[in-house]
């Protein structure tokens, strides 16, 4: 996609929030899409450079790496619990397999749950597995909330973000089938 001054952007606040429109769209015809349109239409365009997960995506690479994100607010929390609340949601990849592709791919498959501000991009790399899990995810207020939603949704640990690690919960948990 060549760029064009003139060229409506997607508005901040939706999960592809400042990107080109690509095509004929206007601003006012993209803000009147279905969020799974808006990022679909985005997404058709093929150019991943300006993404706004591309920097989070490369924390990644790192065991025990990964990110809490918002996509419909751009919010990156910094502190609470993040925790999986939806085990049916959650996907796990080999590390050494994983893309960029992977992490687009699941956001737009999860868009519905992903446009309530509450819930959360979450992806973590599991340094026992070698698997880098993703999922949608909220953000506890306390660390013994966070163990109990943990216990409650088969998670096998939450990540608490002011101290940059995630607590393991229960070791044998699933995840969904996924672990």
């Amino acid at each position: 996609m060549s760029y064009n001054a003139q060229q409506a952007r997607v508005p901040a606040g939706d999960p592809a929030g400042g990107q080109w429109l690509g095509g004929n769209v206007s601003r006012q015809r993209f803000e009147q899409m279905s969020a799974r349109d808006k990022m679909d239409h985005v997404r058709s365009g093929g150019d991943i450079s300006n993404d706004p997960m591309r920097p989070l995506f490369d924390r990644l690479a790192q065991p025990d790496g990964g990110f809490t994100y918002q996509p419909l607010t751009g919010d990156e929390p910094h502190e609470g619990f993040a925790v999986s609340i939806y085990p049916e949601r959650s996907v796990a990849i080999r590390a050494d397999k994983f893309t960029f592709d992977h992490l687009a791919k699941y956001a737009y498959h999860n868009v519905d749950l992903l446009t309530d501000s509450r819930n959360h991009l979450g992806t973590w790399h599991d340094p026992d597995s070698h698997k880098i899990f993703l999922d949608v995810s909220i953000v506890a207020k306390s660390a013994g909330d966070a163990a109990r939603l943990c216990r409650e949704h088969d998670q096998k640990a939450y990540f608490d973000l002011k101290a940059g690690r995630s607590v393991e919960v229960d070791k044998s948990a699933t995840s969904g089938g996924v672990a």
